[in-house]
């Protein structure tokens, strides 16, 4: 039996967890502007509302726990880093 893929939907489309390249979140107070790329060059952009929206917030966790590939920025002064 073959094993099933990993995968996240984000607002409504489906990407491997495998197949992507690159996923960065530039976070705000209420969610943030998610720029993904995958293996195959493609880009993607997605205007992520995580406190508002459960299925957005679901993305959010999967991105950040289980993909190898996930980095998050906040705008400078804010809260999320130890910044230096």
């Amino acid at each position: 039996m073959a094993e099933a893929r990993r995968t996240v939907t984000i607002q409504g489309e489906v990407f491997a967890l495998d197949d992507i390249e690159a996923a960065h979140l530039s976070r705000g107070l209420t969610g943030g502007l998610l720029d993904l790329r995958t293996t195959d060059g493609e880009e993607h952009t997605f205007q992520l509302w995580i406190r508002d929206s459960a299925a957005d917030h679901a993305a959010y966790v999967v991105l950040k726990y289980e993909c190898g590939c996930y980095s998050e920025s906040w705008p400078r002064g804010w809260g999320g880093g130890s910044g230096s």
